[in-house]
């Protein structure tokens, strides 16, 4: 009654896909194999916006609906995922920090433009530097998050309305600034119910070198 109306809707929360150690990493092969598992059992991947224009105004969405989303904008997105997303013709969320673009291991404008291009892939705010945001000034808060869509939007000529939080955690200033400037969504990494009432909290579901039905899909 407070928050909702809520939906279980699944967000999963990507970083890596490569073949290397460490529990931000997802193995190709099993990347590949979680994404035919969700079109086997007949998800269809969707936006954020989409969510949240679901819940606040009850327009329709596909049967099992589930976003993907990645975080940080690594370079791996665009030669690992992003092929693999194609096969599938799903949709994703990268969520990328402005100032790690075109650096070592880091996506590049002109790859973003490709992937943008194509229709599958949503480009979100992650902010300038991926800093703990709770310890943040107001001033420098708002820096991180506006300059950092300001850098995006202007980079790709595109309109950018969804941000994750660095480190998963939903910061009440922060959802103020969001508010005021434009966004419809943000995304944690928190369990949970996604309800109309909180376009900010979103929760995600984190994944690892498993089988999608591990975690409960």
């Amino acid at each position: 009654a407070t928050y909702g109306p809520c939906r279980n809707i699944p967000i999963l929360m990507y970083h890596h896909v490569a073949d290397k150690p460490g529990w931000l990493y997802v193995k190709k092969e099993t990347f590949s194999q979680q994404m035919g598992y969700l079109a086997t059992k007949g998800y269809t991947p969707v936006t954020l916006l989409e969510i949240v224009e679901n819940l606040q105004t009850g327009k329709p969405l596909p049967p099992k609906p589930i976003v993907l989303t990645f975080d940080d904008g690594y370079r791996d997105f665009y030669e690992n995922t992003y092929p693999i997303l194609k096969v599938f013709n799903f949709k994703a969320t990268a969520f990328v920090i402005t100032q790690h673009v075109e650096g070592a291991n880091y996506v590049s404008w002109d790859q973003l433009r490709e992937m943008v291009g194509s229709d599958l892939i949503t480009v979100g705010n992650h902010t300038l530097s991926h800093p703990s945001l709770s310890i943040l000034t107001e001033e420098r808060l708002k820096d991180e998050i506006i300059s950092a869509k300001n850098i995006i939007e202007g980079n790709l000529g595109i309109s950018v309305n969804i941000f994750s939080y660095p480190y998963g955690g939903a910061n009440g200033e922060a959802e103020k600034i969001l508010k005021e400037n434009g966004f419809v969504a943000a995304v944690t990494s928190q369990r949970g119910l996604s309800c109309a009432k909180l376009p900010y909290e979103l929760p995600r579901i984190r994944i690892g070198n498993a089988s999608l039905s591990d975690y409960g899909l």
